[in-house]
């Protein structure tokens, strides 16, 4: 496989992983802090 065609396949994936990692790392900690405060507040 050559590089052109390397690019023309994974080009498009690579840019999303990279756009969009940090968007679901971010997303993933808030949903577990919230989870963490909800079961805080039934506790009580």
């Amino acid at each position: 496989m050559s590089s052109d065609q390397f690019w023309s396949i994974f080009a498009m994936p690579i840019g999303l992983f990279l756009c969009f990692t940090p968007v679901l790392i971010v997303w993933i900690r808030q949903e577990r802090k919230d989870q963490a405060q909800a079961k805080k507040r039934s506790r009580r």
